[in-house]
């Protein structure tokens, strides 16, 4: 009996079949499980992509060769994903996953689609150069200064404006002192001085306001604009498909070794 149960062991184990995603032998797993791609959901994250990467055709010869190599400097990007993509415990992006199974048009067409968005906002950005206009125009809602003032002109401004709202108050003020019936005419003279006075200083505030109003500032315009993120365009399903089809074409070229 034992030797029947050996004999069973010992059959099972020189006939044992390899089924995907698995090999029976530990060398072929090993190499299969560096070469997979795996797709793993996740809350939704960003990394910054600094220059760009290729897929290695000497990989095609020489699986010993990296699959990924780095590339001529295409454009750095903010990549959004919401699916990790992890080939040999290495993340790659969207575009990078695309060049490693061979779909370099589709690849280059959400590269180039990003690119133009980049491009648009940086003609956009350099477009927007530092120029002069007067105080009286400057809006803080489209304006950000460039070159201050040696005085702080904001302050300067907003004190000519109490001034100005003083003096007229006071004006007013003695204006109906003066026209009162029941003061003498000693009171009187004293309001109209007064009156005088206040409209003097009146005058001057206006006159104040009109040479701060044409005090020059370097200013450039607020850009209602966001730099350009290149979003996950796939699709779980689709992110999943192609992993898998890529898979079993790697366990089958392994398989056949």
């Amino acid at each position: 009996m034992k030797t029947l149960i050996k004999i069973l062991c010992l059959s099972a184990f020189l006939f044992a079949e390899d089924i995907y995603p698995y090999f029976s032998e530990p060398v072929k797993q090993l190499e299969f499980e560096e070469r997979k791609v795996n797709i793993i959901e996740i809350e939704e994250k960003e990394m910054i992509i600094s220059g760009g990467s290729q897929f290695n055709f000497w990989y095609l010869i020489d699986q010993n060769q990296p699959a990924i190599v780095p590339g001529n400097i295409k454009t750095d990007y903010i990549y959004k994903y919401k699916f990790e993509i992890k080939h040999n415990n290495k993340l790659l992006s969207e575009i990078q996953l695309l060049e490693l199974i061979g779909l370099n048009d589709r690849a280059n067409e959400i590269r180039n689609t990003y690119k133009k968005q980049m491009d648009d906002y940086n003609n956009a950005i350099s477009d927007n150069q530092p120029y002069i206009i007067n105080l009286k125009k400057f809006d803080r809602q489209k304006h950000r200064i460039i070159d201050y003032p040696k005085a702080n002109i904001f302050l300067l401004k907003y004190m000519n404006k109490l001034l100005i709202g003083y003096s007229l108050y006071s004006s007013l003020y003695n204006l109906d002192s003066y026209n009162s019936n029941e003061i003498s005419n000693d009171a009187k003279e004293f309001y109209k001085n007064n009156m005088l006075k206040s409209i003097g200083l009146t005058s001057l505030g206006f006159f104040i306001n009109k040479k701060i109003n044409n005090k020059i500032l370097t200013v450039e315009n607020i850009l209602n604009i966001r730099k350009p993120i290149l979003i996950q365009t796939l699709t779980d399903q689709q992110l999943k498909s192609i992993s898998e089809s890529y898979n079993r074409k790697i366990y089958n070229e392994i398989l056949e070794k």
